[in-house]
C-alpha cells in the first residue's frame, strides 16, 4: 500500500489491482472447491454443486442450505489475509461504491469534494480494517452464498455426463466477468 504522512493511501491504480486479483485467483478457487472433488484421481461435479442446482435459487433444502453456509465459512477460514482481503476490496467495488457513486451524483452540487472523499476514504478503510465489526463480514458472506446460487443455477445437471466437468470449466472460465453485471 502507499503511505505518506502515516496515511494510508489507496490509488485506483492499486485498487483495481486488488479487485483483479479476486476476480482471477480468489473466485475461480471459489468455483473449484464448490463445483468438483477428486475421487480415485478422477474430477467429478460435487455433490453440493449438484444439490444446489436441483433446489433452485429461492427454494434451498435445509440441508442443502447448511452445507452451502459450512462450505462458505470454510473457504473464507482458509483464505490467507491477503486474499480475503482482495474479497473485501472486491465487495466494496461491486456493491458499496457503486451505491456511493449514486448518492454522490445526486448531492454533487452540496458535497465538499475533499472533505467527502477524506471521509468516505476512512469509512470504506475501516470496514476493510475491521470486518467484524463493521459487518463487511457478513455482507460479504451473504454475497457470497448470492454468487454461488447464481452460479449453480447455470447449469443442466439433470444429466451428468462426460462433458459436464467441461461444461462447468467452460462458464468458470468467464464467469467472474459476466456475474457481477446480474447481482
Amino acid at each position: 500500500m502507499i503511505t505518506i504522512d502515516d496515511k494510508l493511501y489507496i490509488t485506483k491504480e492499486v485498487n483495481n489491482i486488488i479487485v483483479d486479483y479476486a476476480t482471477k485467483i480468489v473466485f475461480p478457487q471459489l468455483f473449484n472447491e464448490l463445483s468438483f472433488k477428486v475421487s480415485n484421481g478422477i474430477k467429478e461435479v460435487s455433490p453440493l454443486l449438484i444439490n444446489l442446482n436441483q433446489s433452485g435459487n429461492y427454494s434451498i433444502y435445509p440441508k442443502t442450505e447448511i452445507n452451502l453456509i459450512e462450505f462458505i465459512s470454510d473457504f473464507l477460514k482458509s483464505l490467507s489475509k491477503e486474499k480475503l482481503t482482495s474479497l473485501y476490496f472486491w465487495y466494496l467495488n461491486e456493491t458499496h461504491f457503486k451505491d456511493s457513486m449514486d448518492e454522490i451524483d445526486r448531492l454533487e452540487d452540496d458535497i465538499d469534494n475533499e472533505n467527502f472523499d477524506y471521509q468516505f476514504g476512512r469509512s470504506l478503510a475501516q470496514q476493510i480494517y475491521d470486518p467484524e465489526g463493521s459487518g463487511l463480514d457478513n455482507k460479504l458472506f451473504n454475497q457470497l452464498k448470492n454468487i454461488i446460487l447464481a452460479f449453480a443455477s447455470e447449469f443442466d445437471l439433470s444429466l451428468i455426463e462426460e462433458d459436464t466437468v467441461d461444461e462447468i470449466l467452460q462458464v468458470m472460465d468467464g464467469y467472474p466477468n459476466s456475474l457481477f453485471l446480474n447481482l
